[in-house]
């Protein structure tokens, strides 16, 4: 099984913070995991 993901890495030059941001092609299997990532990291944990 192969896992597609895309990664860009977005700079700001006048802080100390990058940006990373992962994407896959719709459909595909990487794609249908990273959404249900997108779901488990907006939950808050007690």
């Amino acid at each position: 099984m192969a896992v597609l993901v895309s990664c860009q890495r977005l700079i700001d030059p006048g802080q100390a913070h990058a940006l990373l941001v992962y994407t896959a092609g719709p459909g595909s299997e990487s794609y249908e995991k990273l959404q249900v990532l997108s779901v488990i990291g907006t939950q808050t944990l007690r």
